[in-house]
């Protein structure tokens, strides 16, 4: 809390995010800081999160996917589906969407991404998503920098072709 109130906390994830009623509350913990200087991101980890996420998206400042742990719920074509969707949902709510885990999973073990993994962020710029959040591949990888570099090598190049005026 004490990073909270002395201002240099911007964001406060709140994981396994399913109801309205997990962002109130840490709303009414924070006190005066929230809106002042912190934002909420609902973290949807599960399908109950997927099935309240109307309500979850009106309530949150944001949201961050976690693909590792829906995917253990529900199929990987249906999560990318739902993926879009709640990209879409957020871009229309003008709240910022990051996407953690499973962002450049090949570079856990080499040290240049496979093209599906470029390809996969730099097509999540496009569609909308704000950030990504790297976990394995800086936690446990081999190449931490290196994915880091490659990330934002990916980024930027989506971002070039966004007309933002």
């Amino acid at each position: 809390m004490s990073m909270v109130q002395s201002g240099e906390l911007h964001y406060v994830a709140i994981p396994y995010t399913v109801r309205k009623r997990d962002i109130t509350q840490v709303k009414e913990a924070l006190g005066q800081a929230y809106g002042a200087h912190v934002q909420l991101l609902a973290k949807i980890d599960t399908v109950e999160s997927i099935h309240n996420f109307e309500e979850l998206i009106k309530t949150a400042d944001g949201i961050i996917i976690n693909r590792v742990d829906l995917g253990l719920e529900m199929a990987a074509e249906k999560l990318m589906l739902a993926q879009k969707w709640m990209i879409d949902r957020a871009c229309q709510e003008g709240k910022p969407v990051f996407v953690q885990s499973q962002v450049l999973e090949s570079m856990i073990q080499e040290a240049s991404a496979h093209r599906r993994d470029a390809e996969d962020v730099t097509s999540g710029v496009l569609e909308g998503i704000d950030a990504f959040i790297l976990s394995h591949e800086t936690s446990i990888g081999k190449y931490p920098v290196e994915a880091t570099i490659q990330l934002a090598k990916c980024i930027a190049e989506g971002e070039n072709i966004l007309d933002y005026e």
